[in-house]
C-alpha cells in the first residue's frame, strides 16, 4: 500500500523536493496541476474523496475520443488509484514541486518519473508529463502513455476469475461446470456468473 493519504498531505506541505530548501512558486492552476507533486497529490485527494470525475482531470485523455471522456475518465482514474495502491514503493513526496519538474530524472524535461510497477516480470513507468492546454499555463497530468497502460496494470486479474475467464474468452458464450463451480459467461456483457454447487470436483452429482 502507498503511504496513508493524510500522511502524504502533511509531508507534501513541509518537505521540499530535492536538496533545496527554497519554496517553489505556488501553482496557479485551480486544480493544483502546476507542478508534478501537487498534481499527483491532488489526484490522490480526489480519489480519497471518491470523486473520480474530478480525478479524471489529472489524466491526459487526448488519445481517447472526447465523446468517451465522461465515461472512460472516471473509470481510468479509479483503476489508476488501484495501481498506485498496489505499489508499495510509490511515494508522491519524491516528485518535484517546481513547475518545470525535475530536469535530471529523464532526458525529456517534460516527463517526471512517479514510480514503477511490475507485472508479469516486466517493469512499467508511471509518468506525469507537462500538458499545454489551449488556454492558460502548462499543467502536469499523468501522461497519455501511462493512461494507455492503466487497464493492463490494474490488479485483480488473478485467482478464480482469471482461471475461469481466460480459457473461455474466445467463445461467444459458455455454460458449464469448472471444478465445483457452475459457470455462465456472456461474451457481450463480459460478466461471468459463478454459482458454487454441491458437485464434487469431477462434476458428478454428490
Amino acid at each position: 500500500m502507498r503511504l496513508p493519504f493524510a500522511l502524504c498531505l502533511l509531508f507534501a506541505a513541509i518537505v521540499p523536493a530535492g536538496s533545496s530548501l527554497a519554496q517553489a512558486p505556488p501553482a496557479t492552476d485551480p486544480l493544483g496541476r502546476g507542478n508534478p507533486r501537487s498534481a499527483v497529490t491532488a489526484f490522490l485527494e480526489a480519489c480519497e474523496e471518491k470523486d473520480y470525475a474530478k480525478a479524471a482531470q489529472y489524466l491526459d485523455l487526448d488519445k481517447i475520443p472526447s465523446s468517451q471522456h465522461t465515461q472512460q475518465g472516471p473509470r481510468l482514474a479509479q483503476q489508476l488509484e488501484a495501481v498506485l495502491d498496489s505499489d508499495g514503493r510509490f511515494n508522491p513526496l519524491r516528485l518535484s514541486q517546481y513547475p518545470q519538474g525535475d530536469l535530471t530524472d529523464d532526458p525529456d524535461p517534460a516527463i517526471e518519473h512517479a514510480g514503477t510497477v511490475r507485472r508479469r516480470g516486466q517493469t512499467f513507468e508511471l509518468t506525469p508529463a507537462t500538458h499545454n492546454p489551449k488556454t492558460g499555463a502548462a499543467i502536469w497530468l499523468f501522461s497519455s502513455a501511462t493512461v494507455g497502460l492503466i487497464p493492463e496494470l490494474t490488479p485483480g486479474n488473478t485467482g478464480m476469475r482469471a482461471a475461469i475467464e481466460a480459457p473461455i474468452a474466445a467463445f461467444p458464450s459458455f455454460h458449464g461446470v469448472v471444478g465445483n463451480a457452475a459457470v455462465e459467461m456472456d461474451q457481450f456483457s463480459g460478466i461471468g456468473t459463478v454459482v458454487i454447487s454441491a458437485f464434487p470436483h469431477d462434476g458428478a452429482p454428490a
